[in-house]
C-alpha cells in the first residue's frame, strides 16, 4: 500500500510540475503564489488526502523556486546600469541607485528583503542578497508538510529527509517560530527510528533560544532552592522566577524525563524546574488577560484559578502542562529533596484541574502519610 501510495505521489507530481518548468524566467502569476499552495496542502494534510498534501507542496516549491529566479533576474540585470555599477556593492548605494532610475521592481525585492531580514543579514552587500536568492528558492514550508506525510505512511527514513530540509532552509519559514515545529517533528522521527542521540539533538536545539536556559548562573541559582529541601522553598520559587520563552515548554519537559531515565538526575532537575516556571509564567498571563487586576499570590492560587477555566484545563492536559509539574515533584524525590517534592505533591493533589494528574500526585502524598 505505502509503495503504491508513493508511486502515485510520483507519477502526479509528473503532471502538476510542468506549469513552472519553462526555460524563460517569469514572474509567478497571481493566484500561483507558494503560499496559496502551502494553505491548500496544509488543508490536504489535515483532512487526510495525504496525495494532495504533496501535489500542492510540490506546486508551492516549485512556485518558489520560480519566484527568487525572477528576483535574481531582476537584479542580475540592473548591472546593465552604468550607475548601478558605480554604486559598488554598498546594499544601501544600490538601492538609492535603482529607485532614481527608476528600476522599481529590482528596488522592491531589495526593499522586502530589508524589511523582512534587515540589513545586517547581507552584510550590507548587494552580491550576498544575490548569491542569497538560491537560498530564497527554498520553501521549507512545503519540505515539513511532505515529511509529515510519510511520517504519517511510515516512512520514516523519507520523512527525516524532507524534515532535514525544512530545518536547513527554516530561516526561509513565513513564520518562523514555525522551526520549533520542524524541530518537535526532528526529535519524534529521532525517537521513532531509535536515535536517542539525535532525540536529545533536536530537543536541545529547541532550547538554543531560551536565554534562561543558557545561562549558567541563572540554572544555577534557581535550582538551589529546590536543593535547599524546605517546603516553604516552593512558594518562594515560583514567585521569584519568570520564564516566557513558551516555545520550549515541551521540550523542557521531554528532556527532564529523557534524562531521567538516563538515570542523568541533575539535568533531569533543571528542566523539569525550567518547565514548571515557564508553565507557571504562562498561565499567569492567561489569568491577567481573564481576570480583573489579577497578580500572582501563591502557587496554590493560580492552581486553583486556572482550574476554573475548561480550555486551560484542556490545553494544559493537551501539551503536557500538568504532567511536567507532576514531573517536577517526581524529580524533585528522585533526587532526595523529600520536603520540597512533598509539599509540590500536596499541592497539585489538591488544586490541579486535571483528574489524571491531581490522582496521580494524591497517590505520591498517600504513599508518603503511609
Amino acid at each position: 500500500m505505502k509503495k503504491f501510495f508513493i508511486a502515485a505521489v510520483f507519477l502526479t507530481s509528473l503532471v502538476f510540475l510542468p506549469l513552472f518548468s519553462q526555460v524563460v524566467v517569469r514572474h509567478v502569476e497571481k493566484g500561483e503564489e507558494a503560499w496559496r499552495y502551502i494553505i491548500r496542502a496544509r488543508q490536504n494534510l489535515d483532512s487526510g488526502e495525504y496525495s494532495a498534501a504533496i501535489e500542492n507542496a510540490e506546486l508551492a516549491k516549485a512556485s518558489q523556486k520560480q519566484n527568487a529566479d525572477w528576483e535574481l533576474y531582476l537584479l542580475q540585470n540592473t548591472q546593465k546600469k552604468k550607475k548601478i555599477r558605480k554604486a559598488g556593492d554598498n546594499l544601501l548605494e544600490v538601492l538609492a541607485a535603482m529607485k532614481e532610475l527608476g528600476l522599481n521592481d529590482a528596488a522592491a525585492v531589495i526593499d522586502r528583503q530589508l524589511e523582512e531580514r534587515g540589513e545586517d543579514y547581507f552584510n550590507g552587500s548587494f552580491s550576498v542578497l544575490m548569491e542569497k536568492e538560491e537560498y530564497f528558492s527554498h520553501c521549507p514550508e512545503a519540505d515539513y508538510i511532505i515529511a509529515r506525510v510519510y511520517q504519517l505512511e511510515g516512512e520514516f527514513d523519507l520523512s527525516l529527509r524532507y524534515m532535514n530540509l525544512a530545518y536547513e532552509y527554516s530561516d526561509n519559514l513565513i513564520v518562523p517560530a514555525q522551526k520549533y515545529e520542524i524541530l518537535y517533528a526532528l526529535a519524534d522521527l529521532a525517537h521513532d527510528l531509535d536515535s536517542e542521540d539525535d532525540y536529545e539533538k533536536y530537543l536541545l536545539s529547541v532550547l538554543k533560544d531560551n536565554k534562561s536556559y543558557t545561562d549558567r548562573h541563572f540554572m544555577d541559582a534557581f535550582t538551589a532552592f529546590v536543593k535547599n529541601d524546605s517546603p516553604e522553598a516552593v512558594e518562594k520559587f515560583f514567585l521569584l522566577y519568570r520564564n516566557r520563552d513558551y516555545d520550549s515548554i515541551k521540550a523542557l519537559s521531554k528532556l527532564s524525563r529523557y534524562y531521567l531515565a538516563k538515570g542523568e538526575k541533575e539535568k533531569a532537575l533543571e528542566c523539569s524546574a525550567l518547565g514548571s516556571i515557564t508553565i507557571v509564567t504562562k498561565i499567569e498571563e492567561t489569568l491577567k488577560d481573564r481576570i480583573i487586576d489579577y497578580n500572582y499570590t501563591t502557587f496554590e492560587d493560580l492552581l486553583i484559578k486556572s482550574a476554573r477555566y475548561e480550555d486551560i484545563v484542556v490545553w494544559g492536559s493537551k501539551n503536557c502542562i500538568w504532567e511536567t509539574l507532576y514531573s517536577f515533584a517526581d524529580i524533585s524525590a528522585a533526587q532526595g529533596r523529600i520536603n520540597f517534592s512533598s509539599r509540590l505533591f500536596t499541592l497539585l493533589a489538591g488544586c490541579l484541574g486535571d483528574n489524571f494528574w491531581r490522582k496521580m500526585a494524591a497517590r505520591r502524598v498517600n504513599m508518603n502519610v503511609d
